[in-house]
This record gives structure tokens, sequence and C-alpha cells, in this order.
């Protein structure tokens, strides 16, 4: 049972379930979890970098992060492709 569960005694009771993500933090491979102090009761935000699908090295499609002005301690791989050039590179991939 996770930190929320733990939590919760009651999970099919929908205030109860609010009342406990009020009051919750969590760390997450994703980054902090935080429904104390979001823009409004019971949002978490969550900083994002943007991912890009490219033709792959080792599979068909790889992600390649290619924007991280909210986190910028997490390094890109690349620059942002143009939509029609990652849609004709795509097209290869079906030949």
């Amino acid at each position: 049972m996770g930190p929320l569960g733990r939590q919760l005694r009651e999970p099919t009771d929908r205030r109860a379930v609010a009342d406990t993500f009020a009051r919750t933090r969590l760390s997450t491979v994703a980054g902090e979890l935080d429904w104390t102090c979001g823009p409004t009761p019971n949002i978490a935000c969550l900083p994002l970098i943007g991912g890009q699908w490219i033709p792959g090295r080792h599979h068909t499609l790889d992600l390649a992060l290619v924007t991280n002005a909210a986190l910028p301690a997490v390094r890109t791989d690349r620059e942002p492709a143009r939509c029609s050039a990652v849609s004709e590179s795509a097209a290869g991939l079906h030949s």
C-alpha cells in the first residue's frame, strides 16, 4: 500500500479522498507532487519537458528530449525538428 493508501481510511468516500490529496506531498520519479500549494485546492503542478519521436537507432522510434524550459537541469538530446522533417523521416520507416 502506498503513502496515500496508508492515509486514506475509506477509499470510496469522495470527500475523504479529496481531503487526503489536499494534504499530500509525494516524491515521484516525475518530480515532487504537492497538492498542498497548487493554484487551486487539490491540484498538484508538475513542470514538464518536451519530447519528440524520432527515427531510432535501436528501435523503430526513440523519444528525444527537445525542450527543458521548465526544468533546465534536465539535459536535452537535440533541437526540436520541424513537424514536416519528422513526418518525412518517419515516412521512410514504413517503406
